[in-house]
């Protein structure tokens, strides 16, 4: 699917998830960038928990989250019906019903604690990884791992952004 976007259309449809990623690119490059300019434990936990409170912040004032209902008709009737992508309604309530309550409270807690787990493992050899690089000497190793989690993270945050079809350019294409 090839994604157009209007360079002359001015209407702010696509600013709100651009601005979106881009604060979560800014936060995570920001977060792995951390250990070059702050050293000891405990002032980089304090330093870790103020990117990401800021990231928290600037992502609930920042741009609205889009809605899973789209707007019908003409801009003066406001209704609103499911939006065509949300997955319609089945039998498939009925075999949740069936389902014992301790065994989805323990499914959950597993993938919960099996979740955390591997999240925390995963940033211990990013930062080993990045104290790797540093004794291999590379100046600021953790800030360059920072660029590419953080430009990962905008790419990742992008497939929000809308398809405009309407005698748009084509994304990458000049």
């Amino acid at each position: 699917m090839t994604h157009h976007l209007d360079p002359t259309d001015v209407s702010g449809a696509a600013p709100a998830p651009l601005l979106r990623a881009s604060i979560a690119g800014v936060t995570v490059a920001l977060w792995y960038a951390v250990p070059d300019y702050v050293h000891g434990k405990g002032p980089r936990a304090v330093a870790k928990t103020a990117v990401s409170a800021a990231g928290a912040v600037a992502l609930v004032w920042g741009p609205a989250r889009s809605s899973t209902l789209a707007v019908s008709g003409d801009e003066e009737s406001k209704t609103t019906q499911p939006d065509q992508g949300a997955p319609a309604s089945s039998g498939t309530v009925d075999g949740r019903r069936n389902t014992k309550p301790a065994l989805v409270f323990g499914m959950g807690g597993a993938l919960l604690v099996a979740g955390i787990g591997l999240s925390l493992a995963t940033e211990r050899w990013i930062h080993r990884f990045g104290n790797r690089m540093a004794r291999q000497g590379t100046l600021l190793p953790h800030t360059a791992i920072g660029l590419v989690a953080g430009s990962l993270a905008v790419l990742a945050d992008l497939d929000e952004l809308p398809a405009q079809h309407q005698g748009g350019v084509p994304v990458g294409s000049a």
